[in-house]
């Protein structure tokens, strides 16, 4: 029987697809709306966020990583697969040791959840919105810098303790400084 005058709505549910280390193709995480829970509980973090708006935050934790991709170590295992991780030629710290090419490390899914939450503390968002001071011109003796008119003047957030956690899967350990060494 049809529905006269009124709309009918289907309900979108959304569902994270952990990647497992396999390169998924329709993976939106590599970490668990739980975990992130706990992991926010544990370090003191007010995090009164229900399931489901953790599960938005840590889809946009990994999109703000899938952005950073162009400056991590090693390449995809697969072409096709919707997050940056798993990765060949991944070395870590002291330059001896490789991750596995089917591995997630812990240690990007901290990065993940602590980019959750800091999302949760900045009014559910990451990803600048390219309104603040754009600069249009720059001077470098004696110093000059000129900013776009339009700009708000809003300081973007930074992720420091987050882009600390990654600096080991970026080039140059993420500091997006070169490394010179003295001959």
């Amino acid at each position: 029987m049809p529905f006269h005058g009124a709309r009918l709505f289907i309900a979108r549910i959304m569902a994270l697809v952990i990647e497992d280390g396999t390169g998924k193709t329709n993976s939106n995480s590599f970490a668990t709306a739980a975990e992130t829970i706990t992991y926010a509980e544990d370090r003191g973090f007010s995090f009164s966020a229900v399931e489901a708006d953790v599960e938005k935050l840590l889809i946009k934790a990994a999109d703000f990583l899938l952005g950073l991709e162009p400056q991590m170590k090693g390449l995809r295992t697969n072409q096709n697969q919707r997050l940056p991780f798993p990765r060949v030629r991944v070395l870590l710290f002291n330059n001896v040791d490789y991750i596995a090419s089917d591995e997630i490390p812990e240690r990007l899914k901290e990065v993940q959840m602590r980019l959750a939450v800091s999302a949760y503390a900045n009014s559910n968002e990451l990803v600048p919105d390219g309104t603040g001071q754009e600069v249009v011109r720059e001077k470098v003796g004696p110093l000059e810098v000129q900013y776009a008119e339009r700009g708000t003047g809003t300081v973007h957030p930074q992720f420091n303790q987050a882009m600390d956690l990654l600096a080991p899967f970026l080039e140059f350990g993420g500091s997006g400084q070169l490394m010179v060494e003295r001959c």
